[in-house]
């Protein structure tokens, strides 16, 4: 039933970037990724609570990660955000 620890890790890290919006420094981005990880779990939650079968919280985890990578690319269209912005 458990969701592996590289993949939320993964995942949370992942999130946490895409949240960022360009601001830099080291204690945002630590914050920021803990904030990809309660967003990620909060998610698992509501899969399980909503009937999800732990069998199938795999492909969920799945979705919300490929919708975390896919976001930049929704958000800031073909060229992905610019260093210059």
């Amino acid at each position: 039933m458990g969701v592996g620890t590289l993949v939320a890790g993964m995942a949370a890290v992942i999130m946490g970037e895409t949240l960022l919006l360009g601001r830099s420094g080291l204690g945002t981005t630590i914050v920021m990724v803990a904030v990809g990880a309660i967003l990620f779990r909060g998610m698992v939650a509501a899969a399980l609570r909503a009937g999800l079968n732990p069998v199938d919280l795999k492909i969920a985890t799945a979705a919300f990660v490929l919708a975390a990578l896919a976001l930049p690319k929704l958000r800031y269209g073909r060229k992905g955000l610019s260093v210059n912005t």
